[in-house]
């Protein structure tokens, strides 16, 4: 959006919706489209219903806009295709012509993953909600052809699956087995509403507040001009943690949007288990993503050769760090992720180490791992470890540094409560302790929870408001 072309024409009294992006993470599409989406499906109990209301809006989300009308009738025209090769992969025909079904369903989903990733006319979510229907498209025939689930003969149910806006960024990959039953039978409580709502507002607020801040300290740690060991260490920290938090902050939305809808999508990102190596930060970073990809390449062939799927652990590692990004960077650190897996997975049962050591060990792995794909050039990425050797400037805190933590020190310090582990166990454990004391002690963490979540709400609408007007 060019700064010329304001959002709100006061002269005119209106607002020019063509030039409005909708996205999850927008003020228009959390105030306004959101709401009345949730409404028309109130409209009728019936789930098949509740299904075509959320194609029906699933469909305006990838056509609103300028020049991106070719998307929706892609997108129609491929989940009709998708659910006829299902019905193909699934069926009881030689296994021939299921496997040609099923490449079928690859090619074209990699065909429509390729467009959605060069056309400069898709933006933002849009573009990734492409990307990951692929994904679904090609799980979903992978696991009729595997027989893991049964294909399903009603249209709309896969298109449901396939399209729905609530599930573009849970997860990454939901798979049709998770959510099968509740495409046919589903009701959104008041339970749903209240977990939903509390997941969209704290996604809302990690993707608003926590992620901007924590991407300005990272870029203020690798300033190349002024190279510091302790900008070299909180950089690394702040650019991974920004990770974890941007991805988990769109999933948070997703599910709770799908709850909203009736729907419990499996969380594919969760806190990270710093004692299980490789293997636990597997699970939760990607974690349904990382158990497909794992499926495809590794299951078949585990029990034939363990060498054999050492090799299909780092293709899996590579596969799955390309969605992320498609440098040879990324593509290298989850080779390398797949490497150490294979080796976790070969010496388990012969080495056991403590907790603390397993612990350092999973947090060397995890900076050197994604510190790899932060960088685009091998230069910035000696310069990062010179830093880490003490080879930069001899001062502790670059100037750039120094007043990202000023401006931010309140955020920060929050960030650093809530994630490190030791308070974030005593403060469940403080919260648990007071809220199972009477019912007056839990109405009052009730209410004190309610006036967070307002504030947490107001603060992420006024910062997405300040980047953008009416979306982001």
């Amino acid at each position: 959006m060019t700064k010329d072309k304001p959002f709100i024409n006061i002269f005119k009294g209106m607002i020019p919706w063509g030039e409005i992006k909708l996205q999850l993470t927008g003020l228009f599409f959390l105030f306004m489209f959101l709401p009345l989406a949730i409404l028309f499906s109130y409209f009728d109990r019936s789930v098949e219903y509740k299904n075509f209301i959320l194609v029906v809006f699933s469909a305006l989300f990838f056509v609103w806009g300028k020049g991106i009308g070719i998307a929706v009738c892609a997108v129609l025209l491929s989940s009709v295709l998708d659910w006829l090769l299902g019905l193909l992969c699934g069926s009881k025909k030689d296994t021939a012509l299921r496997a040609l079904g099923l490449a079928a369903a690859i090619l074209g989903n990699a065909a429509l993953v390729l467009w959605a990733a060069h056309d400069m006319e898709l933006i933002g979510v849009r573009r990734l909600a492409l990307v990951l229907y692929g994904l679904r498209a090609v799980s979903y025939a992978f696991d009729c052809f595997t027989k893991k689930t049964a294909a399903d003969k009603n249209l709309l149910n896969v298109m449901t699956y396939l399209i729905s806006f609530p599930m573009m960024t849970a997860a990454p990959l939901v798979r049709y087995s998770d959510i099968c039953k509740q495409l046919r039978e589903r009701n959104a409580g008041g339970e749903d509403i209240s977990r939903g709502l509390d997941s969209m507002v704290v996604g809302i607020a990690k993707f608003a507040i926590a992620s901007p801040v924590l991407l300005a300290v990272s870029a203020a740690g690798f300033d190349r001009s002024e190279i510091t060991l302790s900008g070299s260490v909180i950089g690394m920290a702040a650019y991974i943690l920004r990770f974890c938090i941007y991805w988990s902050a769109l999933a948070d939305i997703s599910v709770g949007c799908g709850r909203l809808f009736g729907f419990v999508y499996p969380k594919g990102y969760s806190f990270v288990e710093m004692n299980r190596g490789v293997t636990g930060l597997a699970k939760s970073l990607n974690g349904t993503l990382n158990g497909f990809v794992y499926d495809v390449t590794v299951r078949p062939i585990l029990k034939k050769s363990r060498i054999a799927a050492g090799f299909a652990c780092i293709l899996c590692g590579a596969l799955s760090a390309a969605w992320l990004g498609q440098s040879i960077f990324f593509l290298a650190a989850g080779a390398a992720a797949g490497l150490i897996f294979a080796a976790e997975r070969l010496l388990s049962k012969k080495v056991k180490g403590s907790k603390p050591l397993t612990w350092c060990y999973t947090a060397i792995v995890l900076i050197i791992i994604v510190g790899i794909t932060r960088f685009d050039s091998v230069s910035a990425l000696a310069d990062w470890g010179k830093g880490l050797v003490g080879m930069g400037e001899p001062y502790i805190l670059s100037v750039a540094l120094k007043e990202v933590i000023n401006k931010y020190f309140f955020v920060l310090l929050t960030l650093a409560l809530v994630y490190f582990p030791p308070v974030r166990y005593l403060c469940k454990r403080v919260i648990q302790q007071f809220s199972q004391r009477s019912v007056r002690w839990y109405g009052a963490f009730m209410i004190l929870k309610t006036l967070a979540l307002c504030v947490l709400l107001l603060l992420s609408a006024a910062s997405l408001a300040g980047a953008a007007p009416w979306s982001v």
